[in-house]
């Protein structure tokens, strides 16, 4: 199931969360959703801006940088955890038994 285009819900047994795996073209939306920082790499040599290269995600327990492909989801509680991406396959399923989105 689909919440918009960008996050979904996921089962992980009796539990359902919304949660959406991060890439270069979503990552404003999902910023703005996760309440998280953006990620720079070091500024390139020749005083090229900083690239973005993921998130600060605002765990229970710290900041969590999310890379591209990875997948952060919001808890019943409302805080917000990451995983990678292989991690977060082996744990939770998409709601609608389909593969959507990203994944």
């Amino acid at each position: 199931m689909t919440i918009n285009e960008h996050i979904q819900l996921f089962k992980r047994g009796f539990l359902t969360v919304p949660a959406v795996r991060l890439t270069e073209d979503n990552w404003p939306v999902v910023f703005e959703w996760a309440d998280s920082k953006p990620f720079f790499s070091p500024a390139p040599a020749d005083g090229e801006p900083m690239p973005i290269t993921g998130l600060t995600v605002f765990e229970p327990t710290g900041r969590n940088k999310a890379s591209w492909g990875d997948w952060i989801y919001r808890t019943p509680a409302g805080d917000f955890r990451t995983y990678p991406d292989a991690q977060f396959r082996e744990l939770f399923q998409p709601v609608d038994g389909k593969e959507g989105g990203s994944w």
